[in-house]
């Protein structure tokens, strides 16, 4: 479709907002006071300003370009019938998207324009630099508060092992295990203490990369030997989740509280675990909401976890489990699915439970409640898919489900020999029903 002008009966392009030869106001009448001469380019009532979109038509003079701004308007007039973009020297034709840099005024490209900052790349890169360069300390005095595209970003400007190392543990703490090891490695490569430690974290559970617990323990011990509290609390959490075999939860306090005494987030919030399993709730509230002042986005959720289990606060847990998700932290959304597929606090919604479900995926608590979901619908061979993925991560109830399906011959072939084994693996994971 063309905008017709009916003054000088002429199509234009239609996100041309007045015609290009007279001046006529597409929608809306005669654009009164926006004189605009032959060859001239209008774009809007509101027309752009400089840093947005110029022109994308082609009823142009060859002659010369100027850029003259009325009022609130732009006009570009006798634009020439081709221009070389300012920063990767592109010729841009007269049907071409082009753009006026804010900073330097040049003319570029559509792909050398920075959206953002409304500048070319060159002016807008350095603009932005400059305010990640703020950014970047206010991100080492508490990352937490911040969204994580925009921790990202500051590490590509500046590849600081310090947010290389808090990115680390941000993605194995969100079970993007890839990622987590990918900026571990960054992050050890400059030899940060902590990027150190939680390489070796990632080594000794195979989490991101092949297992290596001896690797794995080499580098726990030497970030611990260089005081990093990353390393510290890590190497609590491989004693308290048996990562070397038997759990010692105990020795595990002990390397949690060495690092609280720094007033080291992530082990406050491991201290609140503990007592979480131990029962002692009161004191698992208090440490959890130390952490979550801070915006730690684990407590968060572990403390949804214990008002939506323990306390039946449901509308707490709502609360908690939303900010998590507001950050997009992945197990938010599985416990958020949790509430809406059992209906507590919200009206229950299979629906709306799958779909946070599958927003969590990388989540294995998720797997599992897939699973149960599409168990009740008699979906059994959907149900089965997800059973042997949390299965396959020795999740004790999931591994039980796994002897169910094998024993019962539900959509697969009936082998009662497989579901003993399965059987007997739930039962030394710690699995108690039957």
């Amino acid at each position: 479709p063309m905008n017709h002008c009916p003054t000088c009966n002429k199509d234009w392009p239609i996100n041309m907002k007045f015609c290009g030869e007279c001046g006529f106001k597409f929608g809306g009448g005669s654009a009164a006071g926006t004189s605009i001469g032959s060859g001239a380019i209008a774009l809007g009532d509101k027309n752009v300003i400089a840093g947005d979109i110029v022109s994308n038509v082609s009823n142009v003079d060859n002659s010369h370009t100027t850029i003259n701004t009325t009022n609130n308007t732009t006009i570009v007039n006798n634009l020439k019938e081709h221009e070389t973009c300012a920063c990767c020297g592109k010729s841009i034709g007269p049907a071409d998207s082009f753009y006026k840099c804010q900073e330097c005024g040049h003319i570029v490209c559509a792909r050398c324009y920075d959206y953002e900052t409304k500048c070319c790349l060159s002016c807008g890169t350095e603009k932005n630099k400059n305010r990640y360069k703020t950014l970047q300390e206010e991100i080492l005095a508490n990352p937490y508060k911040y969204d994580i595209d925009e921790i990202v970003k500051t590490e590509e400007y500046f590849h600081d092992s310090r947010i290389q190392a808090f990115l680390a543990d941000w993605y194995i703490d969100d079970f993007l295990f890839d990622k987590g090891f990918e900026y571990a490695q960054k992050s050890a490569s400059q030899d940060n203490a902590d990027g150190i430690g939680i390489l070796g974290y990632c080594y000794v559970c195979g989490k991101g990369t092949v297992k290596n617990p001896e690797k794995g323990m080499e580098l726990l011990e030497k970030s611990i030997s260089l005081n990093s509290l990353a390393g510290i609390t890590r190497y609590g959490d491989v004693f308290y989740d048996g990562k070397l075999g038997s759990k010692d939860k105990n020795k595990a306090l002990e390397w949690y509280t060495k690092a609280v005494e720094k007033n080291y987030i992530p082990a406050i919030a491991s201290i609140g675990r503990y007592y979480f399993e131990k029962k002692d709730y009161e004191k698992a509230v208090e440490y959890y909401e130390r952490a979550v002042s801070f915006d730690y986005l684990p407590a968060i959720t572990d403390l949804g976890q214990l008002y939506m289990y323990i306390y039946n606060d449901y509308a707490k847990a709502y609360d908690l489990f939303t900010r998590a998700t507001n950050k997009r932290f992945i197990p938010g959304y599985s416990f958020l699915g949790i509430l809406y597929d059992k209906g507590r606090g919200v009206s229950k919604d299979a629906d709306k439970a799958i779909e946070l479900f599958e927003k969590s995926k990388d989540y294995p608590l998720s797997w599992l409640s897939l699973a149960t979901i599409y168990m009740n619908k008699g979906q059994h061979e959907k149900a089965f898919g997800w059973i042997e993925k949390a299965a396959n991560a020795e999740i004790p109830v999931a591994v039980n489900l796994l002897g169910v399906y094998y024993e019962k011959g539900l959509s697969v072939l009936p082998n009662k020999e497989l579901a003993q084994k399965y059987y007997q693996r739930a039962k030394e994971l710690g699995y108690e029903g039957k």
